[in-house]
């Protein structure tokens, strides 16, 4: 299963990514790497993210109960908050192994033509930053929809819904609201919007306490969850 997201994340991203490198060349514009490859608002980076993490996510803990292995878990020396670290870990630690090959793209590139932007390693490193942020929370949310079926099928489906749900709304609402305290705190949820400083090479504390938090918070609940199998 890991190679082939790895084959449809590399794939998607990299045609996206010479796409717009080819399209930019032939009206004789500078190409932007960072814009052409990581602007969730142009690129396929965010559906490829969304699409890998699914797909990690969807068998963490819902498998374990299928095939009946939650019980052993449960019974091993380790409490409830190392297995829901352990798993959350190793999730996130293959998407960044799958995400890491996308830099290389600006590397090969350079080397092909004298109209390429390549960014300065401050503004490729707040990029990349932003996206790992946003990957954690999606997958301690992919995760928390795992703990709570056995059928990974329908933990899919649900953490597609529930992530495409938390990217899409806050855009919706922003586009059909003129309330300002709405527009205010839907822009606070909007992940294109927030990661626009991270593109111009700056670190913004706002997306970093939310993402942060809203994974403490799935992570806990998944881990509640865990505990309150015990007791059934």
């Amino acid at each position: 299963m890991g190679y082939i997201l790895a084959a449809i994340f590399l794939t998607t991203t990299g045609s996206r990514f010479i796409r717009g490198i080819v399209a930019s060349m032939e009206v004789g514009k500078p190409v932007s790497v960072v814009h052409s490859l990581l602007d969730i608002s142009s690129s396929f980076i965010l559906p490829s993210t969304i699409l890998v993490i699914v797909g990690l996510t969807m068998r963490l803990l819902s498998e374990e109960k299928k095939s009946g292995t939650i019980e052993l878990l449960m019974t091993a020396p380790v409490t409830d908050a190392e297995v829901i670290g352990s798993k959350f870990a190793g999730a996130l630690f293959n998407f960044t192994l799958i995400l890491t090959p996308t830099l290389l793209f600006p590397l090969i590139l350079q080397h092909y033509s004298a109209n390429l932007d390549v960014p300065q390693t401050s503004i490729l490193f707040c990029a990349y930053l932003f996206i790992m942020l946003l990957a954690s929370f999606y997958t301690s949310l992919g995760l928390l929809i795992s703990a709570l079926t056995s059928n990974q099928v329908i933990a899919a489906i649900s953490t597609l819904c529930a992530i495409t749900a938390a990217t899409i709304l806050p855009v919706l609402v922003l586009e059909r609201t003129q309330h300002t305290a709405l527009r205010a705190f839907t822009s606070y949820l909007d992940p294109s919007l927030q990661m626009k400083p991270f593109l111009n090479g700056s670190i913004d504390s706002q997306p970093i306490v939310l993402y942060t938090t809203l994974t403490l918070f799935c992570l806990f609940v998944s881990t509640r969850l865990l505990e309150m199998r015990k007791w059934k």
